[in-house]
């Protein structure tokens, strides 16, 4: 009972790939601005084109978007390393935190957690489907 069943029909986020071509994009373009402005400049080094990369590198993980999913009692949230899942007949918090971005965090009786941004269309559209 520690898991969510994660058997049946689960509804995944529509607009994650968009989202995830849309971080791909920008930090391609990010690093081919950088190498094109530095081997415009004449300064393209190893050293320089690997700081490039992993500034592109960098970027991508921080726009890298959160897929959602939700099922018969469950809401998961999945990023880029891990995934967070909670119990959504076992809930016993749900809080708007404040701060740069709002969120809102579900906690269930089992110790899940999941934070969400209600203000995404992929946040809303998935919860709202289910």
């Amino acid at each position: 009972m520690g898991r969510p069943d994660a058997s049946g029909a689960a509804v995944h986020d529509r607009e994650w790939t968009r989202e995830l071509w849309s971080a791909v994009r920008c930090a391609g373009v990010l690093l081919a601005l950088l190498l094109l402005t530095d081997w415009g400049s004449g300064r393209i080094a190893v050293w320089r084109a690997a700081l490039w990369f992993t500034l592109a590198a960098l970027l991508f993980i921080v726009l890298y978007p959160a897929r959602v999913s939700a099922g018969g009692n469950w809401l998961a949230c999945r990023r880029l390393v891990r995934e967070q899942r909670v119990r959504t007949d076992l809930l016993v918090s749900v809080r708007c935190v404040d701060g740069i971005s709002p969120r809102l965090l579900l906690r269930d009786a089992l110790g899940g957690r999941v934070e969400i941004d209600p203000r995404s269309s992929s946040a809303t559209r998935t919860c709202g489907s289910v």
